[in-house]
C-alpha cells in the first residue's frame, strides 16, 4: 500500500487543464501557455471558453501591436492553446487550475470531480483569493496533491501568485508550482492556508479603510485615492481599486474574514449600501466613480455598428473593463480590425496619443464619437466644485480635446469625415440634481454648432446625437426605481426607454455618405421628444 508520504507529483509541468474561462480563467490560460505548457481549457459553457480564448488571443495581437512581444512568439504561445469539453479530454495533463467563481461548494464539487479522474500525480490546483485551500480540497481521495494559487487580476499583468500549501501539501508540490510560474515571468510567494493569506489580508483592510474615511467624511473619492497614489507610490487609490476589483467581491471577502479574524475586519457600512444598490463598479459602470465609455451602453452598440459596415474601430476608455474586452472580441468575430487604447480624454497628453496611436494603426480617421464623460449627481446648493470640474472635463473638454487633435492630426488635410457628438435631452431640458451634467451636455450643443460652421469648408459634417432615458448600467436606478421610472415615462411621449441598439444605427445613417448632407443638426431620439 502506497501511502500519503510517499506519493510524488510530477517533477515538470508540460500539460494544464485551466478550469473556467471567465475574467481570470483565461488570463491564468495565457500564463500557463507562456510558461511553456500545452494548455487545455474547458469551461461548464462552451460560448465562455470560445470568449476566452478570443480574449487571449487578443491579449497577444495587443502585445505585439505596442512592441512588448515579437510575432513568432504570439504564435508560439497561442498555439499551445486549446478547448476541450470535458476533463475526460485533458486527462493526460500535469496540473489542473480550478478558475471557477469565488464559491466554496463550486470549488469543493470541481476539486472532488477531478480528483476522481486525473491521475495520483496531478497536481489539483485552486485559484481563490481568500478561501480556505483545506476546506476546499477536504473531501478529495488525495489532498497531499492539493494547493492553492491566489493569481492577482489581471493575470497576465499581475506578477504576484500566491503559493497557499493546504494542510496536507507536500513541499514537492510547491517546489513544481513555484519553478512553473517562475519559468512563466510570475513571482510566487508561498505562504500558509491562513485567512486571507498575505496580500488580501493586508490589502483588503487598506481598501476597508480608504471607504471608511470617504464614509466618515475625511476626504472626497479622487482626493483619498490621490493621497494614497503619491503618498506611497501606489499605482491605484483604494476605492478605485475596490471599483476594479468589483464591491460585491470586496464585500464577501471582508464579510468571511470579519467571521474569522474578528471585527478589525468588519466591513463599512457605506460597502454594504452600495452594494445593496446596485452599485458594483466597472462592471457596471458605476461604484466609487461613475464612467461611461465606448466599450458599454451606447458605446458598445455604435461600435459593433459601425463593424458590421466594414470599419476598423479604435476603442478608448480611461479603464480597460471587461466590457471592452467583449466589445473587442465580437468586432473581432466580425472579421473586422479593433484596438483598445486606454486614455483619460480631459488629459491633453494623453488625447494626442490616442490619436496618434489611431493614425498609427490604421492610418486615418473617418468617423469621431465624443460620447465619454462621467456622472456625479449633487444639488445646486451642494455641489462642490470638483464634481463640477469631473463632469465638465470628461464630457467638455474631453469632446473638445479630441476633436482639435483629429481634426488637425488628419480630418483637416484629408477633407472629409464626420464628426459626432453624444449630448442628451439634459443639455436642452436641464435636469435636477445634476446641473454640473447639464451644463456639460448643453455645452456640447454649442461646441457641435461652432464646429459645424468651422469645419464645414473642409467637408467635415458634424451633428449632435441627444438620447433621452437608453437602458444602460448608468439609468438603471431611474429604470428600476417605480417613483422614478414613472415620472420619467411620464415625460417622454411616446412612454418608453430607447436600447443602445436601436440608438445605434443613427450614428452609422449620420456617418455614411446619404447623411453626409445632415449638417449642424441636433437629432433627439429617445422613443420620443419630452414633453413641455
Amino acid at each position: 500500500m502506497v501511502t500519503q508520504e510517499e506519493r510524488s507529483c510530477a517533477v515538470e509541468i508540460n500539460k494544464v487543464l485551466v478550469v473556467g474561462c471567465g475574467q481570470m480563467g483565461h488570463g491564468i490560460a495565457q500564463v500557463c501557455a507562456t510558461g511553456g505548457a500545452q494548455v487545455y481549457m474547458y469551461d461548464v459553457s462552451r460560448p465562455a471558453a470560445e470568449r476566452g480564448l478570443a480574449k487571449i488571443k487578443e491579449s497577444l495581437a495587443r502585445s505585439v501591436q505596442k512592441g512588448k512581444l515579437d510575432a513568432a512568439k504570439a504564435a508560439t504561445i497561442e498555439a499551445r492553446l486549446a478547448l476541450v469539453d470535458s476533463y475526460d479530454a485533458a486527462a493526460g495533463v500535469d496540473m489542473c487550475v480550478e478558475a471557477a467563481i469565488e464559491n466554496i461548494d463550486v470549488k469543493r464539487k470541481i476539486a472532488t470531480e477531478l480528483d476522481g479522474i486525473m491521475g495520483e500525480n496531478v497536481i489539483l490546483a485552486t485559484t481563490t483569493s481568500a478561501l480556505p485551500i483545506t476546506e476546499v480540497t477536504n473531501k478529495t481521495r488525495h489532498p497531499e496533491r492539493t494547493i492553492g494559487t491566489h493569481f492577482h487580476h489581471p493575470p497576465v499583468v499581475m506578477r504576484l501568485v500566491e503559493i497557499v500549501n493546504g494542510y496536507y501539501t507536500r513541499p514537492e508540490v510547491t517546489e513544481t508550482v513555484i519553478k512553473f510560474l517562475a519559468k512563466a515571468g510570475k513571482v510566487p510567494v508561498p505562504c500558509k492556508d491562513y485567512p486571507g493569506f498575505v496580500s488580501s489580508r493586508v490589502g483588503i483592510q487598506m481598501i476597508n479603510e480608504g471607504i471608511h474615511a470617504l464614509y466618515e467624511g475625511v476626504s472626497k473619492p479622487e482626493d483619498i485615492d490621490a493621497a494614497c497614489e503619491h503618498g506611497f507610490n501606489w499605482p491605484m487609490g483604494p476605492l478605485r481599486l475596490a471599483d476594479l476589483i468589483g464591491l460585491e467581491t470586496i464585500l464577501m471577502i471582508l464579510e468571511d474574514m470579519s467571521a474569522k479574524m474578528g471585527s478589525r475586519f468588519m466591513p463599512s457600512p457605506l460597502l454594504r449600501q452600495m452594494v445593496a444598490a446596485g452599485r458594483l463598479g466597472q462592471k457596471v459602470g458605476k461604484g466609487f466613480y461613475v464612467i461611461s465609455g465606448s466599450g458599454r451602453g451606447i458605446g458598445r452598440a455604435v461600435a459593433l455598428s459601425y463593424a458590421r459596415e466594414g470599419a476598423s474601430v479604435v476603442i478608448s476608455d480611461i479603464v480597460e473593463h471587461p466590457e471592452v474586452a467583449d466589445t473587442l472580441s465580437s468586432i473581432k468575430a466580425m472579421g473586422r480590425n479593433a484596438l483598445f487604447v486606454q486614455c483619460d480624454v480631459a488629459d491633453e497628453g494623453q488625447v494626442a496619443a490616442l490619436v496618434e496611436e489611431t493614425l498609427e494603426a490604421f492610418g486615418g480617421i473617418d468617423i469621431l464619437v465624443n460620447g465619454a464623460g462621467a456622472s456625479a449627481p449633487a444639488m445646486l446648493t451642494e455641489m462642490p466644485l470638483e464634481k463640477w470640474s469631473l463632469v465638465l472635463n470628461s464630457h467638455l473638454t474631453g469632446a473638445f480635446l479630441c476633436t482639435r487633435e483629429a481634426v488637425r492630426r488628419h480630418m483637416k488635410e484629408k477633407g472629409g469625415g464626420s464628426i459626432l457628438f453624444v449630448s442628451s435631452i439634459a443639455g436642452s431640458e436641464g435636469t435636477m440634481g445634476q446641473c454640473n451634467y447639464g451644463a456639460a451636455k448643453g455645452g456640447l450643443l454649442g461646441l457641435m454648432k461652432s464646429c459645424a460652421k468651422e469645419l464645414a469648408r473642409y467637408d467635415i459634417n458634424v451633428n449632435a446625437i441627444c438620447p433621452g432615458i437608453v437602458e444602460t448600467a448608468m439609468t438603471e436606478t431611474i429604470r428600476t426605481n417605480e417613483k422614478f421610472r414613472e415620472a420619467s415615462l411620464n415625460r417622454i411621449l411616446m412612454r418608453r426607454f430607447a436600447r443602445p441598439e436601436t440608438v445605434a444605427p443613427l450614428f452609422v445613417y449620420l456617418a455614411s455618405e446619404e447623411g453626409h448632407y445632415v449638417h449642424g443638426q441636433v437629432h433627439y431620439i429617445d422613443g420620443g421628444m419630452y414633453g413641455l
